[in-house]
């Protein structure tokens, strides 16, 4: 059946600039995973130009968050044909580095478009295959491409081609330049302070200001200088020798050392003001004497006031004495003040105590006692030692009887060890185990064995039959280093091999102790010493190893326990060893461009100063 381009969902676009072809906030769901290696999507529409990709993921509380490149996430299925054809790199798909990562993703990117997209079928089982690394799997390797990708013509402009010349020497010269060293070079003009270049005071601006020096004593005392700059200090100098004594003479002379006037000042003089009072206050007036007031003395004007003010004696307040005040107020809304309402105290609580509460001691008509008695027969318990009108031993009973488990020892009427039986009868289950290290081992290195996985019998050890297994161990430190490491252990068995195919570990706390992680095939059970193939995990490491505790996530034996006494001092026979692998950390990479970015920085301060 022939191809119908107008099925397509976006046109062939190799130079990733058609605005038909740019996808905006795809959104794919991501989940944590604890199961496998690789956590990665593969957009609907891909592959896709690698200048165009940007993801934000939204969390469970509603928190959106950009995901930086790097950091968060790497490009990962190259297109490698595509990529050499179209001279820009192109991926299938976005690998996450935080396995733990889950949340709504929104994914922006510019699709390569026309035959070269996958259908859904080729998405779900490219997801569903995780056994190769993506950032190192081309996208050629994973998918069926239904013919070889174009060769794609490209437009170069040969004037700018001309121009590299230009550029690389100017980089040339650049690089001579920061090479120099010694007196010639420019380390030792950047440190000559004894102005190099002769700049003039005129060229910064200082062109009217006289080179001249700060005048001293004697120019102060002669003072008929011109080739000199004044301080404050040497003003004050001056000051103080010229006028200082006459000027402090002066201001402590509180005499009148100006001989100023009243007149001056626009006042009288002390006779004038003699003359004045003389003529308002002669012998025989009517203020004769100055104990009278109005012509009358203390006792005459005080009789006056009585006499005629509103109250006719001081004792009395609006023509009433104390007393007679005191019974009016009386008479007013309390007849008594010791009254409310017209009531003696006795009887303003009486009234109260004949409210909805007849006595205090009661509630609603009842004392304590009998309210309790109240609540216990109207509440759901009868009895406060009932529940549902059961005590509590009734109660139990009735549980045990009714609910799933009929014995609070039991699940599914099995107990504890049944449990554990049937699981092991039936499948793989995880399990801790601790490994205590003997105290004071002989110096050197040791093997520990960690995990012993009993095997299925006369069987070839694929894929279908063992599931990958993965382990946390956690190694503390002996010899009073205080310190504890942790590890994520995964092993694999490939399909149609008798051998152990992977093997892999990661430190996952700061501090490393130095343990390396290998396997090998036994024969033997250690636990019981029959012949049975075993699968065993050994920690290597030196006789600083302390406690071990394994904590098994996932494992693909029926069997699984560690060990208590297998550990020696040689290397078993046949082990095989964990790899290492990891991608480069950010730290590192952000160390390299900080060291540029200071380097470039430099160079352009120096040339602009």
């Amino acid at each position: 059946m022939a191809l119908n381009l107008s099925d397509l969902a976006y046109p062939f676009d190799p130079t990733g600039s058609l605005a038909s072809n740019l996808i905006t906030n795809e959104q794919q769901i991501l989940t944590a995973v604890n199961w496998t290696d690789y956590q990665f999507v593969v957009p609907r529409y891909a592959p896709m130009f690698d200048a165009s990709i940007s993801i934000t993921i939204t969390d469970a509380q509603g928190n959106t968050t950009p995901l930086l490149r790097g950091k968060d996430w790497y490009p990962c299925f190259e297109f490698i044909s595509a990529s050499r054809a179209c001279a820009a790199p192109i991926w299938g798909g976005i690998q996450f580095l935080n396995p733990l990562l889950a949340g709504v993703l929104k994914i922006t990117y510019q699709t390569l478009g026309g035959i070269w997209t996958l259908d859904m079928a080729g998405i779900s089982a490219l997801l569903a295959d995780r056994s190769a690394n993506p950032r190192i799997t081309a996208w050629e390797q994973v998918v069926d491409q239904p013919v070889m990708f174009p060769v794609i013509d490209h437009e170069w402009d040969l004037v700018d081609m001309v121009g590299m010349t230009d550029i690389v020497t100017a980089l040339g010269g650049i690089e001579t330049m920061l090479r120099q060293t010694g007196t010639s070079g420019l380390a030792a003009h950047l440190a000559d302070y004894t102005n190099p270049h002769r700049v003039t005071a005129a060229q910064v601006g200082l062109g009217n200001v006289q080179n001249f020096g700060i005048a001293q004593a004697a120019d102060l005392a002669a003072g008929s200088s011109n080739t000199v700059y004044m301080t404050p200090a040497g003003v004050t100098t001056m000051v103080n020798a010229g006028v200082g004594a006459s000027l402090t003479s002066h201001i402590n002379n509180t005499q009148n050392p100006h001989g100023t006037t009243a007149s001056q000042v626009g006042a009288y003089s002390k006779a004038e003001v003699d003359a004045l009072l003389a003529g308002y206050q002669p012998s025989g007036s009517s203020s004769a004497d100055t104990e009278l007031f109005d012509g009358m003395d203390a006792t005459t004007y005080r009789d006056w006031a009585l006499s005629t003010g509103v109250a006719a004696n001081s004792l009395e307040f609006g023509g009433l004495t104390p007393s007679q005040y005191s019974a009016q107020v009386l008479a007013g809304t309390a007849a008594n003040a010791t009254k409310a309402f017209g009531l003696t105290q006795a009887q303003l609580t009486s009234t109260i105590l004949s409210g909805t509460a007849a006595n205090a001691a009661a509630v609603n008509g009842m004392n304590p006692a009998d309210f309790a008695a109240w609540v216990l027969q109207q509440g759901t318990a009868t009895n406060s030692l009932e529940l549902g009108g059961m005590t509590p031993a009734q109660l139990a009973v009735w549980i045990q009887a009714n609910s799933v488990a009929s014995n609070s020892n039991q699940l599914g009427g099995l107990t504890l060890q049944q449990v554990l039986a049937q699981a092991q009868a039936s499948g793989s289950y995880t399990v801790q185990g601790v490994v205590t290290q003997d105290a004071g081992l002989a110096a050197g290195t040791w093997w520990q064995n960690i995990v012993q996985m009993i095997l299925p019998d006369g069987v070839t050890y694929t894929a279908d039959e063992l599931n990958d297994s993965h382990w946390i161990v956690t190694i503390g430190g002996a010899g009073g280093t205080g310190l504890t490491s942790a590890y994520y252990v995964y092993a694999t068995i490939k399909d149609g091999s008798p051998t152990y195919g992977q093997m892999n570990s990661v430190c996952l706390t700061p501090n490393d102790i130095g343990v390396t992680f290998g396997f090998l095939k036994n024969d033997i059970d250690h636990g019981t010493g029959t012949a049975v193939p075993t699968f065993c995990v050994f920690a290597k490491g030196t006789e600083q190893m302390g406690a071990i505790t394994v904590n098994a996530l996932a494992t693909g034996a029926k069997e699984i326990y560690v060990t208590t006494d297998q550990k020696q001092n040689t290397e078993p026979a046949g082990i095989t060893y964990a790899a290492a692998d990891r991608f480069a950390l950010e730290s590192e990479v952000t160390q390299v461009l900080d060291s540029l970015t200071t380097m470039f920085q430099s160079l352009a301060t120096q040339i602009s100063s």
